[in-house]
C-alpha cells in the first residue's frame, strides 16, 4: 500500500509527494519492513482496520493551499510501477483559514490570581491509581476480613499513594461496601474516591449525600472511565447535580488520549473533544490516560502535544487536570524500565499535570495482565514496580507541592520537530520570565511556571520557576539556560533536597545529584537519567 501527499502554496512547494509505505502481511498488519518520510508521519500514527487504513499527521495551512492525494500506478503484469509514477486521487483546497491557536511568546506568565489548584484539599501532590484491591485478596471463609482490608490498603499507603480510587473488575459496587472501604481508608491516612452504583441518578446522589456528606475522607465520586463527546451531555446533568448536592466534592470523569480512534472512540477531533468536555462538563478538574512509552524506545510523537492542549486549555479555565501514566506494559506501550519510569512521571509534572495516577496498581483479573508487570500482581505479591513508583513518589513531594500552587504556563522545548507541542502552532515558548534562552546537549524540556498566589499584602509577584529535564527518556543531559542579568540567586531542587546559590562566575556545587554551574549569565545543570531540577528564581 503506498500513499502520497503533496502540499502546495500558490506556485510554492511545501511538501512534494511525500510518501508513506505499508507492507502488508496476508492478514493486512503492518510488517516489519515498513519504510516511511519521517517528516509526515510515523509508524505510531498509523492504524490499520479490516476495510481502510488510518494515518495522522499535522500540516501548517493557510486560506488557499492545496493538498492533494495520490497512490502508485496499479501493477503492470504483476509488478509494481511504484518507482514509475504515481496517479492523484484528488485534491482539498483550504477556503478558510483554520483555527490559530493564538499565542504570544512574550515570556510574561499568567498573573497571580489565588486560583486553588489544590481541587482534593490535600495539601500535598496528589498520587492516584486506577484498579484498587481485589477483594478476593482481604476475603477469608467467604467473609470479609476487616484486618486483611486494612493491612491491603495500609500497603497502599505505604507506596506513597494518597487517595485510593474504588475501581476494579470485581469490587462490589454497593453503597455499603463504599462506606466499609472509606472506613478503612480513613483510619490508615487515605482519601477516597467512591464507585457507587444505584438505579438513577438521583437515588445514587442523595445516597452519597447521606453516607459521605460530611466526610473529610471521601473527597468525590468516579463517574465514567474514557466517555465518547456524545455522552457529555448526560455526564455534565450528573455533574450539575451531584455539585449542588456536594459543592465540596469532585466528580471524577477519566478521558481519552489524543491517540484514540476519532471515528470510532472521540466521535470528534481530539481539540474538539477537549473543548466540548470543558464546555458541557462542569467538573473541577480534568483527567485523561495516556502511555506513551514506545515499544521500539523513545515516546509516540504526540505525547508532548497532548499535553501541552490539555495543559493550555485548562489553564484557561483555572482547573488542575491529571495524567494516568503507565506502570507496567499499557496497550502498544512497552515495560518501562525503572528510569523510564521516573522520567514519565518527571515529564507529565514538567508540562503541567497537577496529578498523578498510575495504571495499574492491582493487576486485573479477568484477563491475561499478570505479565504486565503492574505495581501488585494477581495473587497480590508486590512487583518491581511497586518499589519504583514508591521511591517516585516519595521523589516528587517536595516539586509537587511547590507546583501544585502555580499557574502552568507551558514549556520551552528544544526540538519540537517530531515532538511538538501545541502552543505557538506546535513550537511552545522560547522565553520565560527571567530565562532568555534554553539549549542542552541533548534535548531539553523546560516547564515554566508562576506562583498562582499572591503576597501576603495582596501584591503580586513574579514567583517564576522552572523544572527542567531531558526531553526524551534514557538521557543525561546538560542544560543551558541564558539567565537576565538581573538574576544573582536562584533556589534549586533536586527530589527533596532544596539549597539556595549566589550566582558568581566560575560557580560549581552540587544540588542532590543535580550539578550546578555559572557563568556569563549562563547557568548550566547536569541532570542524570531520569531526574529533574527545579529551579526557583
Amino acid at each position: 500500500v503506498v500513499l502520497g501527499v503533496y502540499h502546495y502554496r500558490g506556485d510554492q512547494t511545501i511538501d512534494n509527494k511525500n510518501t508513506i509505505q505499508f507492507n502488508l502481511d496476508e492478514n493486512g498488519n503492518v510488517k516489519s519492513d515498513w519504510s516511511a518520510n519521517y517528516t509526515w508521519t510515523d509508524k505510531s500514527n498509523y492504524t490499520h482496520y479490516p476495510t481502510w487504513f488510518e494515518v495522522k499527521t499535522k500540516m501548517n495551512l493557510i486560506k488557499g493551499d492545496v493538498i492533494g492525494f495520490e497512490k502508485a500506478n496499479p501493477k503492470v503484469d504483476g509488478v509494481s510501477d511504484f518507482y514509475g509514477g504515481c496517479i492523484t486521487i484528488g485534491e482539498v483546497a483550504i477556503e478558510v483559514d483554520p483555527t490559530v491557536n493564538e499565542f504570544a511568546d512574550d515570556g510574561v506568565g499568567t498573573e497571580p490570581d489565588d486560583t486553588n489548584y489544590d481541587v482534593y484539599g490535600l495539601g500535598e501532590f496528589p498520587i492516584s491509581y486506577w484498579y484498587t484491591v481485589e477483594p478476593s485478596s482481604y476475603i477469608k471463609d467467604g467473609v470479609y476480613d476487616y484486618e486483611l482490608t486494612k493491612a491491603r490498603y495500609q500497603e497502599m499507603k505505604d507506596a506513597g499513594i494518597n487517595i485510593a480510587l474504588y475501581y476494579g473488575h470485581a469490587v462490589d459496587r454497593s453503597i455499603t461496601e463504599n462506606k466499609r472501604i472509606h472506613d478503612i481508608c480513613a483510619e490508615v491516612g487515605l482519601k477516597f474516591i467512591g464507585n457507587s452504583w444505584a438505579a438513577d441518578d438521583a437515588t445514587r446522589i442523595q445516597q452519597i449525600k447521606e453516607t459521605f456528606g460530611n466526610s473529610e475522607t471521601y473527597v468525590g465520586e468516579l463517574l465514567k472511565d474514557e466517555p465518547g463527546v456524545d455522552e457529555f451531555e448526560n455526564l455534565g446533568a450528573f455533574v450539575d447535580a451531584y455539585n449542588v448536592a456536594l459543592p465540596d466534592k469532585e466528580v471524577y470523569i477519566n478521558l481519552f488520549p489524543e491517540y484514540a480512534n476519532a471515528a470510532t472512540q472521540l466521535k470528534t477531533d481530539y481539540e474538539d473533544y477537549i473543548n466540548q468536555y470543558l464546555q458541557k462538563v462542569e467538573t473541577k478538574s480534568l483527567s485523561y490516560d495516556y502511555y506513551g512509552l514506545h515499544k521500539n524506545g523513545g515516546i509516540f510523537n504526540d505525547f508532548y502535544s497532548n499535553l501541552d492542549l490539555v495543559r493550555s486549555k485548562t489553564l484557561d479555565k483555572r482547573m488542575p487536570f491529571w495524567v494516568i501514566t503507565q506502570a507496567g506494559i499499557a496497550g502498544s506501550a512497552k515495560m518501562p524500565t525503572e528510569l523510564e519510569q521516573r522520567w514519565s512521571v518527571w515529564a507529565n509534572i514538567a508540562v503541567g499535570s497537577k496529578g498523578i495516577s498510575y495504571f495499574c496498581y492491582w493487576t486485573p483479573s479477568g484477563g491475561a495482565y499478570n505479565e504486565n508487570g503492574f505495581m501488585i500482581d494477581i495473587n497480590g505479591n508486590k512487583n518491581p514496580m511497586y518499589t519504583w513508583v514508591q521511591t517516585i513518589n516519595k521523589d516528587i513531594n517536595t516539586i509537587g507541592k511547590k507546583l501544585l500552587y502555580c499557574h502552568a504556563d507551558g514549556a520551552i522545548m528544544t526540538a519540537t520537530k517530531y515532538y511538538p507541542l501545541y502552543d505557538n502552532n506546535g513550537a511552545g515558548r522560547t522565553k520565560y520570565g527571567p530565562i532568555q534562552a534554553v539549549s542542552g546537549t541533548q534535548s531539553i524540556l523546560c516547564g515554566c511556571f508562576r506562583d498562582a498566589r499572591k503576597s501576603e499584602n495582596g501584591e503580586n509577584y513574579k514567583g517564576y520557576k522552572a523544572l527542567v529535564m531531558s526531553e526524551m527518556p534514557t538521557r543525561s543531559v546538560d542544560a543551558y539556560l541564558t539567565l537576565d542579568a538581573s538574576v544573582t540567586k536562584i533556589t534549586v531542587t533536586h527530589n527533596n533536597t532544596s539549597a539556595p546559590v549566589d550566582l558568581v562566575d566560575n560557580l560549581s556545587t552540587t544540588v542532590g545529584k543535580i550539578g550546578v554551574a555559572y557563568l556569563n549569565g549562563q547557568l548550566t545543570l547536569s541532570i542524570p537519567d531520569g531526574e529533574a531540577a527545579l529551579i526557583e528564581f
